[in-house]
């Protein structure tokens, strides 16, 4: 049984996992937080005995679960640097925004993703087994945004629509790319995204799993000739990939603001965010960056984390791995719109 072996490697008696998994939907906190574009998302954090359970099992099992080679979300090695490139040469683009997306997959949807995938596991799931890991992973009954083990699930659960969406974008020379719950389509042929919607909203009102659906609000047709943006970053007219000049005018205050030493523990962090940003969209203006601000300052955020003083910005230093070796989103970033 799966109880047993996490007990087993764990060191963490049966009895008390069993308290542990029977009870786990009342193991959260959740709060709301403002959306970018109005409203507030729901956020609920497994407490850190859950989130323990969650993450073992990732590691253990869910990690051998097929992705979808068109996702860049969630996985190691891709990002929305990698996102953005794929469409950064069309001259027409769709965003498809899912709906409630991580919420919208329930209990059942994992049941049979992880009875379809059994061969991939080392251990032979029972019934109960399966219970066990879908009461682990969702909070009365569906995946939460804030759980580890959500995204991957979501990325596993969603390959047979990833798949159909992929090759009906193939056969009509359009390119396809997922992250998170925006679906991105481009292509350079006039009138052929209305088409692949149509074809997606089908597929979506067909009762497959999981029941998701679009937010019409939030799904865009745009072309070359209008400002087109994909998970944070602009395309340009002229085909390569921005951060945006809102977002450099931002970076460029923040740096000045550390180098003033008035910027806080947290926002320093946000900073370095945006420059791992940076650093996966738009190496260039790094440079730019380096030349205004100088190499040393430059160093100390991409290799430090500078630890503030009370009451200062800045603080003591300690090396650390430097964050514009590493692919990663936005600071921003987080899935369901």
């Amino acid at each position: 049984m799966i109880l047993e072996r996490i007990a087993r490697e764990t060191g963490i008696g049966v009895d008390h996992l069993r308290v542990i998994v029977k009870t786990a939907s009342r193991r959260y906190k959740t709060y709301t937080i403002p959306k970018r574009t109005g409203g507030r998302r729901t956020i609920s954090h497994p407490t850190p005995e859950v989130k323990f359970l969650q993450r073992w099992l990732v590691r253990n099992m869910f990690s051998a679960l097929p992705v979808h080679h068109a996702v860049a979300s969630y996985r190691e090695g891709v990002g929305i640097a990698d996102n953005a490139q794929a469409h950064v040469r069309k001259n027409y683009l769709l965003k498809i925004d899912f709906k409630n997306f991580f919420p919208s997959i329930r209990a059942a949807d994992i049941r049979h993703l992880l009875e379809k995938n059994s061969s991939r596991f080392s251990d032979i799931l029972t019934d109960d087994d399966v219970q066990v890991i879908t009461d682990i992973v969702c909070k009365n009954g569906a995946l939460s945004i804030g759980a580890p083990s959500s995204p991957i699930l979501s990325n596993a659960i969603l390959i047979d629509f990833d798949e159909f969406v992929f090759q009906a974008s193939k056969d009509r020379e359009v390119i396809y790319t997922r992250y998170a719950d925006d679906l991105f389509l481009s292509t350079d042929k006039p009138n052929c995204l209305s088409v692949m919607m149509e074809l997606i909203r089908i597929r979506l009102s067909s009762g497959g799993q999981p029941s998701l659906s679009i937010n019409e609000e939030k799904s865009v047709f745009t072309s070359r000739k209008r400002n087109r943006t994909v998970t944070g970053l602009v395309l340009t007219s002229d085909r390569t990939l921005s951060v945006g000049r809102k977002k450099k005018r931002q970076i460029r205050t923040m740096i000045h603001l550390y180098q003033e030493d008035k910027l806080s523990a947290e926002s320093i962090s946000y900073l370095r965010g945006y420059l791992a940003f940076v650093h996966a969209a738009e190496p260039d203006l790094l440079v730019r960056l380096q030349q205004k601000f100088g190499q040393e300052t430059m160093d100390q955020l991409m290799c430090y984390p500078l630890v503030p003083r009370k009451g200062h910005g800045r603080g003591a230093q300690r090396p650390a791995i430097p964050l514009g070796a590493h692919k990663t989103g936005s600071p921003q970033n987080s899935s369901d719109s």
